[in-house]
């Protein structure tokens, strides 16, 4: 289902990002995606495959990274 909505889309080369806005079935909608989207994820290095990424962040994010510090005597 939608689990990647609010997620990073990058393209082959991590040139390119867009925020998943909404995801159903086999269908992608992505914030801000006006451009021709098969130029954006062409095949970067020529391998004869189109990859792309998804991340949990993206450009703007704001993340806090827990740390936690033990020790033992």
């Amino acid at each position: 289902g939608g689990r990647h909505a609010g997620r990073w889309l990058y393209n082959e080369d991590k040139s390119r990002g867009f925020r998943i806005t909404s995801v159903a079935r086999r269908r992608i909608t992505l914030e801000g995606a006006g451009e021709d989207i098969d130029a954006v994820f062409a095949d970067s290095d020529g391998d004869g495959r189109r990859l792309y990424w998804i991340s949990d962040i993206g450009p703007g994010d704001t993340i806090r990274i827990p740390t936690a510090t033990s020790f033992a005597r």
